[in-house]
């Protein structure tokens, strides 16, 4: 097996502070919204979900179409989903869910493609994607796209008692396969462009870990089923990263086999800085931290201007490398984010987001040549 440096070198995952976005945008116009994307982060775009728009946008249940058509869960006025798993064909649908994963994961593409987005159910990828096929990737280094997290889907999507998925280990199993196969699709799809293409699954639930309320999940468990994620979205050429917008114990994160951590910056950067070592270890390994330094809180917004934040992310690193982190990693490994996604802002405020975090990474830019990283 190739080394997890000579995957990221392959799929030159050296990003320098390019910017991106998590996901949701307010909008209820696809083509605003992918243009607001191509404008504001030309060289790491991400399809936009679209929330808004339809309910078919949900975050919880925009990715699991394909549980539906097989008859594994049951959606409720599209924001509700449980698991039929005391149905008398329950058996024979597990079965044949399995059978399509293995015939996914050996490569059967049009076995893959059952994963695909339903009809009005991600308007926003089909959007960028048409996009590109008309007028080409621009700019574009990296294409990126996002699944939802496997804990926050998992503790609400249920079994037919009303009992959270995810304490159940085999439905725990079926939603990761689920998120896996997924992210495998848009990593097929949007990687037709020729272009490096990396996943997040944007999941705020991991701080269940540690919880008292929520003594069963466990670090190890959490970072077992991130491996796989990962595993999965790297078999298919994919780079595979996770988002949180909690606070949370990040040498779960940092110790996982992922390629990128995305973190709420603006709120969080104490209690990350609280792991240097384990940050300089990450980031020797080819990891790369996605900077969530545009808040995305209506308050914070207004009180800030982008010479401000950029100020907040270089006493971070400088604070980082003051405790031992290699300077020219964080500054070369690095992405420029909002601290989570716009799609309950307004769009003009979603806009300012996204101009913000546009105006920091070019900043980002030009600290590096300074300081010859």
């Amino acid at each position: 097996m190739p080394s997890k440096n000579e995957k990221i070198a392959k799929n030159q995952l050296i990003p320098c502070g390019c910017a991106t976005g998590i996901g949701s945008l307010p909008h209820l116009d696809p083509e605003a919204a992918v243009a607001l994307v191509c404008q504001y982060l030309p060289v790491m775009p991400h399809w936009p979900q679209l929330p808004r728009k339809t309910v078919k946008e949900y975050f919880c249940t925009q990715f699991l179409n394909a549980l539906s058509d097989i008859g594994l869960i049951q959606v409720e006025k599209g924001t509700k989903a449980f698991f039929l798993n005391e149905d008398d064909d329950w058996p024979g649908r597990l079965a044949e869910f399995y059978e399509i994963y293995l015939q996914a994961a050996d490569g059967d593409l049009e076995i893959l493609k059952k994963f695909s987005f339903s009809l009005g159910s991600a308007e926003g990828f089909y959007c960028l994607y048409d996009e590109f096929v008309s007028k080409g990737t621009g700019l574009a280094r990296y294409l990126k796209g996002q699944v939802v997290g496997l804990l926050s889907v998992g503790f609400q999507v249920t079994d037919q008692n009303r009992v959270p998925a995810y304490y159940d280990e085999q439905l725990r199993d079926i939603l990761l396969k689920q998120l896996s196969l997924q992210a495998a699709w848009q990593v097929k799809t949007l990687g037709r462009f020729g272009l490096p293409v990396i996943i997040f699954m944007d999941d705020p639930v991991i701080d269940s870990c540690g919880r008292f309320d929520r003594i069963s999940v466990s670090r190890e468990d959490v970072q077992a089923e991130l491996t796989e994620f990962a595993a999965f979205v790297r078999r298919f050429g994919g780079l595979a990263g996770v988002h949180s917008c909690s606070d949370l114990d990040w040498s779960i994160l940092l110790s996982a086999d992922i390629d990128v951590i995305s973190f709420d910056t603006y709120q969080f950067a104490e209690s990350f800085a609280l792991y240097p070592d384990l940050i300089q270890r990450f980031l020797e390994q080819g990891g790369v931290i996605a900077w969530g330094v545009v808040p995305t809180d209506k308050k914070s917004l207004q009180e800030e201007e982008a010479d401000t934040l950029i100020d907040r992310v270089v006493k971070l690193v400088s604070q980082l490398v003051k405790k031992g982190v290699d300077r020219q990693l964080l500054y070369t490994q690095s992405i420029i984010t909002p601290a989570c996604g716009t799609g309950t802002l307004t769009e003009a405020e979603a806009e300012r987001i996204y101009q913000l975090t546009n105006s920091i990474a070019a900043e980002w830019k030009t600290i590096i040549k300074q300081c010859n990283c």
